[in-house]
């Protein structure tokens, strides 16, 4: 890698973790359901659905994951150039695993960028299939923003009861927000861009991990649970 691909390489992964926090940032602090109701109401324009895009937690997180396996396939980039400076990369063993990590360190960020996406997308599937609770975290994060018929009719009440006090409905609204949809949110999008920026930066080092969990029944050197 030139020195000039390499200080390329440099700003584009501090930009890419830059558009990160913002999303995260826009999940955090802004409310999709008025948006979700424009589009709803069919009244909505392009900086509705955008906003929607943007802020909607489950294309919110999307987008992150996109952006977390591309911060993790540029720092890989940059790693690999440390990594492998002093290593004559015509001599490695291709079964090596060395090799396999030169491969997927020096690979096109864009590859990482989708690889990122595919794990959304895995935990999105896995957590629907093995989760079947109405009370299940999956269920909970698309319902976070969606039920926006719902909040309105419950506001509604809330505000003919309040009568003429027009405090009591924004504190209900802010506690709401601050005791359920936070804690949630940071869970699901700090846990998928975690994994995401993992398989990003090198998916054999994440298969390693996962492989030296010793299994149940197993023991040291063994296959399993044979004696």
């Amino acid at each position: 890698m030139t020195s000039r691909r390499y200080a390329y390489f440099k700003v584009l992964a501090v930009l890419s973790f830059a558009v990160w926090f913002t999303l995260l940032t826009i999940g955090i602090t802004i409310n999709s359901a008025n948006y979700l109701e424009a589009i709803g109401d069919e009244r909505g324009t392009l900086y509705d659905f955008l906003m929607v895009m943007l802020s909607y937690t489950p294309t919110n997180v999307a987008l992150m994951a996109v952006w977390a396996g591309l911060s993790g396939g540029l720092t890989s980039n940059l790693a690999a150039e440390n990594y492998f400076r002093h290593v004559d990369r015509q001599k490695l063993d291709p079964a090596s695993p060395d090799f396999q990590r030169l491969i997927y360190m020096t690979e096109s960020p864009i590859v990482s960028a989708l690889r990122g996406f595919m794990v959304y997308m895995i935990f999105i599937v896995g957590a629907n299939l093995s989760l079947t609770s109405n009370n299940d975290s999956v269920t909970n994060i698309f319902n976070m923003a969606s039920k926006v018929a719902e909040k309105k009719e419950r506001a509604e009440a809330q505000q003919a009861t309040a009568g003429t006090d027009k405090t009591a409905l924004p504190e209900n609204k802010k506690e709401q927000v601050e005791n359920t949809a936070p804690p949630l949110y940071y869970r699901f999008a700090l846990t998928i861009s975690l994994l995401a920026f993992l398989v990003g930066f090198d998916p054999s080092r994440l298969g390693g991990w996962i492989n030296s969990v010793p299994l149940v029944g197993s023991r040291p050197g063994g296959s399993g649970g044979t004696p």
